[in-house]
This record gives C-alpha cells, structure tokens and sequence, in this order.
C-alpha cells in the first residue's frame, strides 16, 4: 500500500515530535491533551516533513507511532544490580619520577 514512501523519513519527523521545543501556549497544551488533537497535530508534523505530501500515509504513520509510543509506556526494564568493585591505585612513591612521556604528533597520519 505504502511501498513507494520513505518509512525513516517519516518516523524521524515523528520522533522529532517527541520534545525539544519551546513551550506552547496555554490554549494548545490544553487542547492537546486531547487523543484526536495529538493524533491530528503528529499527523501534520509527519505530513509536512516525512509524509511526501500523502495524508493517508501521514495518518497511517501517525497512529503507528502513536500505537507504538504507548505500547512502550506501559513497559518496564529493571537493570540488574552489579555491585562495583572499587580498585584503589598502588601508592606511589613521590622520590621517584617517572620519565616523561614522548611527544606524539599527529600530522601526517
């Protein structure tokens, strides 16, 4: 249905809905807590970027990713806990210099 589109184009317009913007205003961060008006913005922002100018694949695109999206919400990844094992460095002797290390250049590499 979808074959001749560019599935990463669109998902990293998607993935660029996620955050990283300035806040909105008031009347849009009310309005958007609404599933429809989510849906609709995504579906716009991927239209616009990543959709090739297609509402059916840009709606199609947004509800996977919205699908997708709280698919991953509701899981969960406890790490396993490793106990760090703290090594402490020989102590050193201040008489005794260590030699300098060479100089290295790095032109003609």
């Amino acid at each position: 249905m979808f074959d001749d589109k560019n599935h990463a184009h669109a998902i990293a317009t998607a993935f660029g809905s996620l955050g990283g913007f300035s806040a909105a205003p008031r009347w849009w961060t009310e309005a958007s807590q609404n599933a429809a008006v989510q849906l609709f913005a995504l579906t716009v922002l991927i239209w616009q970027g990543g959709g090739a100018l297609d509402w059916s694949y840009s709606l199609a695109a947004a509800i996977v990713f919205t699908i997708a999206m709280r698919m991953m919400s509701s899981m969960h990844v406890n790490a396993p806990v490793v106990p760090i094992e703290v090594v402490t460095a020989p102590e050193e002797n201040p008489a005794e210099e260590q030699p300098a290390a060479p100089t290295e250049y790095y032109h003609n590499y």
